[in-house]
């Protein structure tokens, strides 16, 4: 969790209050696909007693053109603050062509928060997910596109016509 990690302020934070939090991708593409930027939004769920959180977690971003066997990109061990609402996410190791499809920002289920996708996401998993191997991911994006329906950010409808794909 860094240099500066401070066991008594985690029990506060962590274990004297309730709630989870929320992580929202905000995705910014340019005109030919490639991602011009990335930033993670971290948001207070409105039950419990909920405050910004320090978390550390793994981002996988999805090439537009992935198939089955392929792997996502990973960038590993962010640290999400507790002071901050949004965190820039340094894109620069994707190469240069690297044409965006969708991103799971809690890539391998570190972090104890609810996760939302923007729409270029939502649309591609709806599309793709039968080509993601990795069961792990396969069920943590089906259980997050779950979560869109129970806190109405999805309509069941469109929920059923994932399952269906």
């Amino acid at each position: 969790m860094g240099p500066e990690f401070n066991l008594s302020t985690w029990c506060d934070t962590w274990l004297k209050s309730s709630g989870s939090n929320i992580l929202e991708p905000l995705v910014e593409i340019n005109p030919d696909g490639t991602l011009k930027s990335l930033k993670l939004k971290q948001l207070c769920s409105l039950r419990g007693q909920n405050r910004l959180r320090k978390q550390k977690l793994n981002i996988a971003i999805f090439e537009k053109a992935f198939v089955k066997g392929d792997s996502p990109f990973v960038i590993e061990n962010i640290v999400i603050s507790e002071s901050d609402e949004v965190t820039d996410i340094d894109i620069s190791k994707l190469p240069s062509d690297f044409v965006f499809g969708a991103v799971n920002v809690n890539h391998e289920d570190h972090a104890y928060a609810k996760t939302r996708f923007d729409t270029h996401s939502i649309e591609w998993f709806t599309q793709n997910l039968h080509q993601i191997t990795h069961t792990l991911t396969r069920a943590s994006i089906w259980r997050h596109f779950w979560l869109l329906v129970v806190d109405k950010k999805m309509k069941s409808v469109d929920f059923m016509n994932f399952v269906l794909k």
